[in-house]
């Protein structure tokens, strides 16, 4: 399952970040694969795995998702 925690346009505007926590790459790549906007060639993505070494607590609360 993955779940949404976060999104955003950078600054300056040239681009933006979804951030997610899902049990594996895969099902990450499942989901963009179906996004009408990455269908049309409109972004590219690039995943970006990473474990949090710290975290704020409204975080923490979310980390056994």
């Amino acid at each position: 399952m993955v779940h949404l925690l976060a999104s955003s346009r950078k600054v300056p505007r040239t681009g933006g970040i979804i951030f997610v926590k899902a049990e594996s790459k895969q099902q990450v790549d499942k989901i963009i694969a179906q996004d009408l906007i990455y269908i049309a060639k409109l972004a590219e993505y690039e995943i970006v795995q990473f474990e949090p070494s710290m975290m704020t607590p409204e975080l923490a609360l979310q980390k056994d998702l």
